[in-house]
């Protein structure tokens, strides 16, 4: 029973020793990766800090060109002008160098912000008429109106048994023909007769 116990001691004592190694090492780690990320950061604000920095320099150094240059060509101007005097210059302008080979286009810039709308332009001219479009499909017939209110009664018709023209034939062959006068009435009637006969048929005899 001693050695049982003896055994469980050194077994804890090792499985306290490893648990204290694991500690230790991922103390260690995390040491490292917090290490690593600082060293990132440091990297990245250094590398930006210098691409700053050659922006700035750059744009110096065209600005000392310009300057230069600008500086160069009043000079020259000056000592033409001493010489179309009849002088000449005390000292000499520099001659200007050779110009050096371009530079690399730098990355394209941001887009700049949108303008203003302009002014609305003038209306232009007035285009050609049109081609006359095709008839259209008849539409359908419509539906039956209402019938319509009757209208209002007529005018007083001719009194029947009063014809408004007689005509007679007598045996003679004259002919009465007579017509019915305006100022007639219902009770009475009035007519204007003529009478006229026939023309006579011309008797032919043989020879």
């Amino acid at each position: 029973m001693g050695g049982s116990v003896t055994d469980d001691l050194r077994a804890t004592a090792r499985m306290s020793a490893a648990r204290a190694v694991d500690r230790g090492a991922r103390r260690w780690m995390y040491a490292l990766a917090a290490l690593v990320v600082v060293s990132v950061l440091a990297l990245g604000w250094f590398l930006l800090r210098a691409w700053g920095d050659v922006q700035q320099l750059r744009q110096e150094a065209s600005s000392a060109t310009a300057a230069a240059s600008n500086n160069a060509d009043a000079a020259q101007r000056l000592a033409e002008q001493v010489r179309q005097l009849g002088q000449q210059p005390v000292v000499e302008p520099p001659q200007r160098g050779e110009q050096g080979q371009p530079g690399r286009d730098g990355k394209d810039g941001q887009p700049g912000k949108d303008g203003k709308d302009g002014l609305p332009g003038k209306d232009g001219e007035r285009g050609h008429d049109g081609v006359d479009g095709k008839p259209g499909i008849d539409g359908k017939d419509g539906k039956d109106g209402v019938n319509g209110k009757d209208g209002e009664k007529g005018d007083k018709g001719d009194p029947g048994g009063q014809p408004s023209t007689i005509t007679r034939t007598y045996p003679n062959g004259t002919v009465e023909t007579c017509q019915r006068r305006a100022d007639s009435t219902a009770d009475y009637a009035r007519y204007d007769c003529t009478w006229s006969k026939p023309d006579p048929i011309p008797n032919h005899q043989g020879g």
